[in-house]
């Protein structure tokens, strides 16, 4: 009796340790932040995608656009590319989002800049 309490309590425990492990957020729209998830989501998807596609011997993608998104999704991929100490995904999901929030950092300090 002891052991089935035990192991119905952990099964409903599972799902709130599962999404305590690095699963975003969902962001509503209308937050004001919403960009910024996305954003970089985006850029962290590019990384991922760097990785995959340099340890599978494919050449680099490049983004087209003079955007934001564009120049960060093409400094992550130039930087995973490069830096063979990225080796696995939680390294390339690292350095993407501290990279992007770094950049979103300076932009917010230059705008509140008189």
């Amino acid at each position: 009796m002891k052991a089935a309490t035990a192991l119905a309590l952990i099964a409903l425990a599972l799902p709130h340790i599962a999404g305590a492990h690095g699963h975003p957020a969902a962001v509503a729209d209308d937050d004001p932040i919403a960009a910024d998830v996305r954003l970089c989501n985006a850029v962290v998807d590019a990384a991922l995608q760097a990785l995959t596609d340099r340890d599978k011997g494919r050449p680099m993608r490049s983004f087209a656009g003079d955007d934001l998104k564009a120049k960060l999704q093409n400094e992550v991929t130039q930087h995973v590319f490069a830096e063979p100490q990225i080796r696995s995904q939680k390294f390339a999901m690292g350095y993407a989002r501290s990279r992007c929030n770094e950049v979103l950092q300076a932009e917010r300090e230059k705008a509140a800049r008189p």
